[in-house]
C-alpha cells in the first residue's frame, strides 16, 4: 500500500482546504481583501507618517472586500445574492435570494465563507474594544 496518498480529503492544511474547495480562487479573494484591510489598518502608520493615507487605503481594501462578497463570493460559495431594488415610486428595497434547499454548498467553501464573515467582524470589534480602553500594541491611532 503506497503510503503517499494524493487524495486532497487526507491532506491537511491551507493547500488542503484549497483543493477540497469547489471555487478556491473566491475563497482565496474572500479572505484576501479582509486581512489586507486589517495589516494596512495596523501596520501602514508604521510606514507611512500620514493617517489619513493609511485610513484611504484601509477603506479601498474594505469596498473591495464588500463588492467581492457581494458579488462574487456569496454567490459561488454559499449561493446568496443580495441587490437594491427602486421601485417606481422611488422607494429602495433590499432584495435577498438563495437557492432553494435542495441545493447542496461545498462545506469547505461554506464554512470558509462563514468563518471569514464572523472572524472579520470580530476582530474589528476586538480592535474598537482595544481603542476604547487605550490598549494600543501597535502605536496606531485607532479611529
Amino acid at each position: 500500500m503506497d503510503s503517499n496518498n494524493t487524495d486532497p480529503k487526507f491532506e491537511s492544511g491551507l493547500q488542503g482546504i484549497l483543493k477540497r474547495s469547489a471555487h478556491p480562487v473566491a475563497l482565496t479573494f474572500h479572505y484576501l481583501f479582509k486581512i489586507s484591510a486589517l495589516i494596512s489598518f495596523m501596520f501602514f502608520d508604521l510606514f507611512i507618517d500620514d493617517t489619513i493615507l493609511t485610513f484611504i487605503i484601509t477603506l479601498l481594501f474594505c469596498c473591495a472586500d464588500f463588492w467581492t462578497v457581494q458579488n462574487i463570493t456569496g454567490r459561488l460559495l454559499v449561493a446568496l445574492r443580495w441587490r437594491n431594488k427602486v421601485e417606481e415610486d422611488g422607494s429602495e428595497d433590499w432584495v435577498f435570494e438563495s437557492l432553494n434547499e435542495k441545493h447542496e454548498n461545498n462545506k469547505i467553501d461554506s464554512w470558509g465563507f462563514w468563518l471569514g464573515l464572523y472572524a472579520y467582524v470580530g476582530l474589528w470589534a476586538l480592535m474598537l474594544l482595544a481603542a476604547l480602553l487605550d490598549l494600543n500594541p501597535f502605536k496606531v491611532s485607532f479611529i
